[in-house]
């Protein structure tokens, strides 16, 4: 592959080394030193379609796996271990299938992610395995060097500035002046030195900067109609990168640097993370319809500020929003026009309450992660029991409970309903009560509710009552 302006060897076959052949030579330099030496061109393509076969293959062992750069695997093991009997036993295994594939492993278990990629990276060769018991993760870090924990450049020119070289002089700085002084890949990073428990699988930030891909122009171009055909020749060397990495972009910074005054930037977070060139561009140029240029542009850069691990996707069989870009696009276009926090979605959460039994998510943010449970707990295991059983619920939910008058009977049960002043009309197959109750911890007292299913004229509708006030919560289509 072509590297610091030279075609040079990236990878080689145990017999090419054998005979002197290295990574990092040039092409005219192997062919020099070893007669009919077989060359072929690096294939990016090929390189991720095989991590990502690799990575699928280690599922089989923990379910909680991805890859993080060209040559590190992440294992999220905690739930797994008593399956194998142990941490050790889970090692073995992963070595072994790696060693079935050809491939030469270092292993690292640590409390968190960071420091079991420091210390698998720096690890000796005769100790190809280091298991970190819990809570020995600064003893373990502290005489590598500083930079074992893959600082940003920034960051460790900080550290250096302030003498500092290796991890345990890091790990002993106050951890109340780190937010402050290194922001927060600072504390993240001083989290692992310290040997803490590392973060939960969702919130893991990225292993390594994403370079900027950067987009020569022959010539300054003066409207923004001229930078169209620039900018789809970045988005496919963008996208050959995302190839070559197996992620896709989730968020993404059109840079533009004008020929006086600051540089233009254009935030752009798809709806779901992708790499399609022509999805990309075409959000971009929207974003950039509504711009006026203030001098010509000298300079066009693409800067993915956020990558995600290409998990493959799944469309829907039955969901046509899922067949193609139409649903990303509308959703993009929404958050250009309302704001990033104005398109949300709403997730289910485990409450009884109709009203607290979702949270909005804007469109674009991951999910928040599900709790784990216990599972020996007899309580847990009814209310779970009880969370799986069917409960009718509304399509229209409203926000407040319409208050109505509602005619009881002998038995307390609604028969005649009237609302704002209209006709009484009599209900029809009326069930329930269900009893809602939630919130009982609260300085303030819980809700305690009951909720009714009735027919009306207009279609079923969902009566509740609380603290002997009536009031329809919500339609059923």
């Amino acid at each position: 592959a072509e590297q610091r302006s030279a075609l040079r060897i990236v990878a080689c076959t145990p017999e090419a080394r054998a005979v002197g052949v290295s990574a990092g030579m040039t092409v005219a330099d192997a062919r020099a030193q070893v007669e009919g030496l077989i060359c072929l061109p690096w294939d990016d393509a090929a390189e991720a379609v095989d991590r990502a076969a690799l990575v699928r293959s280690l599922a089989r062992v923990c379910d909680r796996v991805r890859s993080e750069a060209d040559e590190v695997v992440l294992f999220e093991i905690g739930a797994v271990t008593t399956l194998y009997g142990g941490e050790e036993a889970v090692v073995a295994r992963v070595r072994e299938q790696l060693e079935d594939f050809g491939h030469v492993s270092r292993v690292a278990v640590a409390d968190h992610p960071r420091a079991a990629w420091a210390l698998a990276r720096s690890a000796p060769g005769d100790r190809p395995v280091q298991i970190v018991p819990p809570g020995d993760g600064a003893s373990a870090l502290g005489d590598r060097p500083i930079g074992s924990l893959g600082p940003s450049e920034t960051l460790a020119e900080a550290l250096r500035a302030l003498g500092i070289r290796t991890v345990a002089p890091f790990a002993g700085l106050d951890p109340a002046s780190i937010a402050g002084r290194f922001g927060a890949e600072g504390v993240w990073l001083h989290e692992a030195a310290r040997g803490r428990p590392g973060p939960p699988w969702l919130s893991l930030p990225p292993a390594r900067a994403v370079e900027p891909v950067p987009v020569p122009l022959a010539s300054p171009v003066e409207d923004l109609a001229g930078l169209e055909p620039f900018l789809t020749r970045g988005l496919s060397r963008l996208q050959q990168g995302l190839r070559a990495r197996g992620t896709r972009v989730a968020d993404l910074e059109l840079r533009l640097d004008l020929e006086r005054g600051p540089a233009v930037r254009v935030p752009l977070r798809p709806a779901r993370p992708t790499r399609d060139p022509g999805l990309l561009a075409g959000l971009l140029l929207e974003r950039l319809g509504a711009l006026r240029l203030a001098a010509p542009v000298l300079g066009l850069w693409l800067l993915p500020r956020e990558e995600v691990v290409d998990e493959g996707l799944q469309p829907g069989l039955h969901d046509r929003r899922e067949t193609g870009p139409a649903w990303e696009a509308l959703c993009s276009r929404l958050r250009d026009v309302l704001g990033d926090t104005a398109v949300v979605r709403a997730v289910p959460q485990e409450a009884w309450l109709e009203e607290e039994a979702w949270i909005a998510v804007p469109i674009g943010d991951p999910l928040p992660p599900v709790g784990d449970g216990c599972e020996d707990d007899p309580v847990e295991a009814q209310e779970g029991a009880a969370w799986r059983a069917p409960r009718p619920r509304p399509s229209r939910l409203r926000p407040i409970p319409l208050p109505v008058d509602v005619t009881e009977d002998g038995r307390g049960r609604p028969c005649h309903l009237r609302v704002a002043g209209g006709v009484m009309a009599g209900l029809r197959h009326v069930r329930g009560p269900e009893v809602l109750e939630d919130g009982w911890w609260r300085p303030e007292g819980g809700g305690r509710r009951e909720a009714w299913i009735a027919a009306t004229p207009e279609g079923p509708v969902w009566l509740v009552k609380q603290r002997g006030r009536w009031g329809m919560a919500g339609l059923f289509d």
